[in-house]
């Protein structure tokens, strides 16, 4: 059992923890000017050494100390590198320049809300915002427990704003378009097999830049969806998947099959020709005329200047949103559909990416229109 003495004008309070070494040890902290302060603070500090075995001490950290460690500390070693750059990227464009001077004690829902409406108003996509508080609320989950920084988490009592309505913009590529893509990159065979792989069968940009030449069976034709090509730092590597839903195989047809084996023809010729300089270390399908990799930052902004080139909406994901999108509107079942994009859940297949299209929309007011003639 503690108790209380005053020292000077300030009241402290004090109580055996047990002993180290055969000498008794005690814990004493300052617990206010007045002996009601102090008793009440030790009451505080019992319970809490006692039910987690420390005290919390008053930290001065920095919210930008913390979220840096827990990026690199624990988000680093435990999530997928893709996982762990968009962490850091939402940590260091935004929450660091808008919330790292405030100590880490020091934040409160109020201060957060204002954060969160203050992006929103600036013109943040939605769910930009929403991955913006999922990084800042699980950074200070963790601060709660098990870091012990924080009694609790201040980011759980933040609301996301109402989600403004926009115009939908179509994340469906028009056959039209498609053609004038690929007649747009003809000079660059590699990245137009990479178009047109992820035209045939959705997969992801990684996925594709990570393909190699072992996981494709012209016999039985089938792709063995197995590795992601990323680019860490200066390096690229060949990876494992993010999770086992995406590790599948995907049958194709005589038009990929031909495809694959032009590419593969005229690597045979592009390796004789660059000799010693060809570059392909990693046996990769799709890469650029010496061998070198595409990686899905360079993929990324060659899509970019397609789309500004050609003046339409395009972007290499939009691929995968068509690739899925033309399988429901060719009455695949939505389960092989689902595995073919290498999802987890059903529910993404459906509510994700291939949402109601005018196709779809127009066949249901035909069959509607043909109920109603019935009647």
């Amino acid at each position: 059992m503690g108790s209380v003495r005053k020292k000077g004008t300030n009241w402290y309070y004090y109580f055996d923890v047990g002993t180290v070494g055969g000498k008794r040890k005690r814990i004493e902290r300052a617990g206010g000017k007045t002996k009601k302060e102090a008793l009440k603070a030790l009451a505080i500090a019992e319970a809490e050494y006692f039910e987690c075995g420390n005290i919390k001490e008053d930290s001065s950290e920095s919210f930008a100390d913390w979220i840096n460690y827990w990026i690199e500390e624990i988000v680093n070693p435990q999530l997928a590198y893709q996982t762990y750059t968009t962490y850091k990227y939402i940590a260091d464009s935004h929450l660091i320049p808008g919330l790292g001077s405030y100590k880490l004690k020091a934040l409160n829902p109020m201060l957060l809300q204002k954060f969160i409406n203050k992006k929103c108003e600036d013109g943040y996509a939605f769910n930009s915002v929403r991955a913006m508080k999922k990084v800042l609320s699980s950074s200070l989950k963790y601060a709660v427990y098990p870091a012990q920084k924080i009694r609790e988490n201040p980011a759980a009592y933040v609301q996301m704003p109402k989600e403004k309505i926009r115009e939908k913009k179509s994340k469906i590529i028009s056959e039209e378009n498609y053609k004038r893509i690929l007649s747009f990159v003809e000079t660059e065979p590699a990245l137009a097999n990479m178009i047109q792989i992820g035209w045939h069968t959705g997969m992801r940009c990684s996925e594709i830049c990570g393909l190699t030449w072992d996981n494709v069976d012209f016999d039985n034709k089938v792709i063995h969806v197995k590795n992601n090509l990323l680019k860490k730092g200066k390096e690229l590597e060949l990876c494992s998947l993010k999770t086992t839903s995406s590790y599948r195989d995907i049958y194709f047809g005589k038009e990929l099959e031909d495809l694959l084996r032009k590419q593969r023809k005229l690597e045979n010729i592009k390796r004789l020709e660059y000799g010693e300089y060809w570059k392909n270390d990693f046996n990769l399908v799709c890469t650029r005329e010496n061998g070198k990799a595409y990686y899905a930052n360079l993929v990324t902004k060659r899509c970019s200047n397609i789309s500004k080139a050609l003046g339409i909406d395009f972007t290499f994901h939009m691929l995968r949103h068509t690739n899925g999108t033309r399988m429901l509107e060719a009455g695949v079942q939505e389960k092989v559909i689902q595995e073919r994009l290498g999802h987890a859940s059903i529910n993404t297949t459906m509510n994700v990416y291939v949402k109601s299209t005018e196709e779809l929309n127009r066949d249901a007011a035909e069959k509607l229109e043909a109920l109603s003639s019935a009647i």
